[in-house]
């Protein structure tokens, strides 16, 4: 069996959240070491996270670019969690804060 070690989270980049009414688009770039990127997830406001698929279609390479639309959001501040996950299990995290006017 093959034994992979890794030195590195994966990175994420977040850009500047988008704001247009009650939704933020947010663009998500994310690069890995050794492994290649397996799955992001990001929650609103601490709710239930769920999963987001890059702009291929397929987490598959060690960069991907994801972009993230939230849409029937409340006026006030909200927070962005992050997480992604490599192929070898490594966790990488990231968030962004925006408002709703």
């Amino acid at each position: 069996k093959e034994f992979v070690v890794s030195n590195s989270i994966p990175a994420i980049e977040v850009g500047s959240p988008q704001v247009e009414g009650e939704t933020a688009k947010i663009h998500v770039t994310v690069k890995t070491g050794t492994s290649r990127v397996f799955q992001l997830e990001y929650s609103v406001d601490a709710k239930k996270w769920q999963i987001a698929y890059p702009a291929d279609g397929i987490a598959d390479s060690r960069q991907e670019i994801y972009d993230l639309e939230l849409s029937g959001l409340t006026r006030g501040e909200h927070v962005v969690s992050i997480r992604v996950v490599d192929s070898i299990g490594t966790v990488g995290t990231g968030k962004a804060t925006f408002q709703i006017r």
